[in-house]
């Protein structure tokens, strides 16, 4: 890129090979992606949500759980009903939602710290002026707006810890390249 060509913004998930339906200037530098349209409700309501949809269910319950009650599977359940209640999730959302998922992120170690934490803060929106050539090769001496959105962001004894939920089913070898993929926004 020469600097008249960079975009003067940049999203974290473009930079992981995703764009924001709304952000023309994402959607430019973006591969482009085969669209494909959403099935009517009435085709919709017997078939299972995919893998997406039951991550977006399982980060809003994440977003607006009662910490509190987190710690047992009733707890849980019952967090599931009142966001539905509420209107945060629907009915085929909640029932996407895995308790026992929950259940485990709220007993490792990572959820106690989370639940001790100092501080948190959820779906934290950030905005950063940051060297182009960060992102761009040729964006020498120019900046660009890099915007997203942290799932959580946890201080500790006056340390930041920023977490970023994931929902995919990986063990093993395959753990350590998963998450290989997913450090590129965050290396910054």
């Amino acid at each position: 890129f020469a600097g008249a060509d960079l975009p003067s913004k940049v999203t974290a998930t473009e930079l992981k090979g995703g764009a924001q339906e709304d952000d023309e200037e994402a959607l430019r530098l973006a591969p482009k992606a085969q669209r494909s349209f959403r099935s009517p409700d009435f085709l919709r309501a017997e078939k299972p949500l995919s893998g997406t949809e039951k991550g977006t269910a399982t980060h809003m319950l994440l977003q607006f759980i009662d910490y509190s009650k987190a710690q047992t599977e009733q707890g849980i359940r019952e967090e599931l009903a009142r966001l539905t209640a509420s209107g945060h999730l629907s009915p085929r959302q909640a029932a996407a939602v895995e308790p026992e998922a929950v259940l485990r992120l709220f007993g490792s170690e990572l959820g106690k710290r989370i639940m001790s934490a100092d501080k948190i803060s959820r779906e934290f929106r950030f905005s950063l002026l940051c060297p182009a050539e960060s992102f761009f090769e040729g964006g020498e001496g120019e900046k660009v707006l890099l915007q997203g959105v942290v799932d959580c962001i946890i201080e500790e004894k006056g340390e930041l810890t920023i977490i970023d939920y994931k929902t995919d089913r990986v063990s093993g070898a395959a753990l350590a390249e998963r998450a290989k993929a997913y450090a590129g926004p965050v290396s910054y």
